[in-house]
């Protein structure tokens, strides 16, 4: 009404739609004891319309390698894109993540190389996994979709440093040799201090992750 131009809208912070949880209105009536107010006020109640049924898709594949006796490698690729959920998942249930993820690892038995007549035992694991998680909306504008932001970007490295920035990527590796040692290869009467009471063990594992907040961990 441009007869009552008191009134002010104001706005704190940076809003974001992406953010919103609850809608509240509400009407404020300063007390007045000398002029009184009287009111009724009509809501309607509000719809959610227009909302994004898409579905999506995952798929998995995976395979393995016997190697003889030597040892066996397997491998496996998972992959699920932005809207995928179960049968039984109601909409705001569905992913908002486009997630791609594979890993290798293998078993072997190094002592396959080495002459028979010596005993070792030498079984050695190494795995490796990596996992990459991309979100719909851009992680610092979460009313604004990943893809319109990397439109936006005005040249290449702009736009890679908006899809690295935006990602959750981790990378494990691990390696370990377990029980190695040297089986009894003589009849002779075993001693406590022969070689074949002992084994040894050693493993490794490294972890690596970024995502929005963390740029290395």
């Amino acid at each position: 009404d441009s007869t009552r131009m008191e009134h002010k809208i104001k706005i704190r912070g940076n809003p974001n739609l992406g953010y919103v949880k609850t809608v509240m209105i509400g009407i404020r009536n300063p007390k007045d004891d000398n002029n009184p107010h009287c009111a009724e006020v009509w809501i309607n109640e509000l719809r959610m319309q227009g909302l994004n049924e898409q579905g999506g898709v995952a798929a998995t594949a995976r395979v393995d390698f016997q190697l003889a006796d030597f040892g066996n490698i397997s491998g496996a690729v998972n992959y699920s894109s932005i809207g995928f959920g179960a049968l039984d998942k109601q909409l705001d249930e569905r992913s908002l993540d486009e997630i791609t993820s594979y890993d290798i690892s293998g078993n072997f038995e190094l002592s396959r190389f080495l002459p028979s007549d010596w005993g070792l035992r030498l079984p050695a694991y190494a795995a490796y996994s990596k996992e990459t998680t991309k979100p719909k909306f851009d992680p610092y504008d979460l009313d604004i979709l990943l893809e319109e932001n990397l439109a936006e970007a005005e040249t290449a490295e702009e736009r890679k440093e908006i899809r690295e920035r935006s990602q959750e990527v981790t990378t494990i590796k691990s390696v370990s040799m377990t029980n190695v040692g040297k089986d009894r290869t003589s009849n002779s009467a075993p001693m406590p201090w022969d070689v074949s009471n002992f084994s040894v063990t050693y493993a490794y594992s490294e972890i690596e992750n970024t995502d929005p907040l963390i740029e290395y961990d």
